[in-house]
């Protein structure tokens, strides 16, 4: 198994930060990486996702909600071509830090045949996706929603 995995501390309380990680059609204004999640977030229930990265197209992939504790943290697991060759379960885990700092672990953990060889290659650009992610939250909180 391969993980790739980032934090950032926002500085707002975590029910302000679930709420706006959890509302969907927000991502278009907020995720660079992810602008578009449709469906509803319950365990067993599918997500319809689509993946930005620099110099790729963009990628559609459905995924399935696999975890919610509410207030806390949620994950989907998706795959590309087949669960056998490359699955990811991407979770999304709030802490509180604070009565004003919530920490943001945003992590995904690659399982599969081509888990190690495929993400080889792959691994800064998700890195540096995540982190923008984390950013593009932190700012869209600190913004609209802090305020």
């Amino acid at each position: 198994m391969e993980e790739i995995r980032t934090e950032m501390i926002i500085p707002v309380r975590q029910e302000t930060v679930w709420k706006v990680l959890t509302n969907f059609p927000l991502y278009r204004e907020w995720n660079p990486v992810i602008p578009e999640v449709s469906g509803d977030l319950g365990v067993g229930r599918t997500l319809e996702i689509q993946i930005r990265f620099p110099l790729l197209p963009p990628v559609r992939i459905e995924t399935h909600v696999m975890m919610v504790k509410p207030g806390e943290s949620f994950c989907w697991k998706g795959h590309m071509f087949s669960g056998r060759f490359v699955e990811g379960f991407h979770f999304f885990e709030l802490q509180s830090k604070g009565p004003d700092r919530t920490l943001f672990v945003n992590r995904e953990v690659f399982s599969g045949i081509l888990s190690g060889p495929a993400l080889v290659p792959l691994a800064r650009m998700l890195q540096d996706g995540y982190e923008r992610m984390n950013l593009g939250l932190r700012n869209y909180i600190e913004s609209k929603v802090s305020h």
